[in-house]
């Protein structure tokens, strides 16, 4: 049997009303809702800035030679 799309959207809503219950109950502190709500809009946000960070920080740590390895491990020149 097939949902219909107005029916998957008030599942979808329900759903959604359920997590914000339980965000409310205080079983979750309060950091771990925002982020949860930050990630489920757009996790990309999160994953652009740890791969900046990571790579500038072992870029920093380890020197040319990480570039050089880089380029090596994805064919550049």
């Amino acid at each position: 049997m097939k949902m219909k799309e107005r029916e998957f959207l008030k599942l979808l809503e329900a759903r959604a009303e359920e997590v914000r219950q339980l965000r409310e109950t205080g079983i979750l502190p309060d950091w771990a809702g925002f982020l949860g709500e930050w990630l489920g809009i757009n996790p990309w946000r999160v994953i652009g800035l740890v791969a900046v960070v990571v790579y500038v920080g072992l870029r920093l740590v380890l020197g040319e030679g990480f570039c050089e390895g880089v380029l090596k491990i994805f064919g550049g020149y």
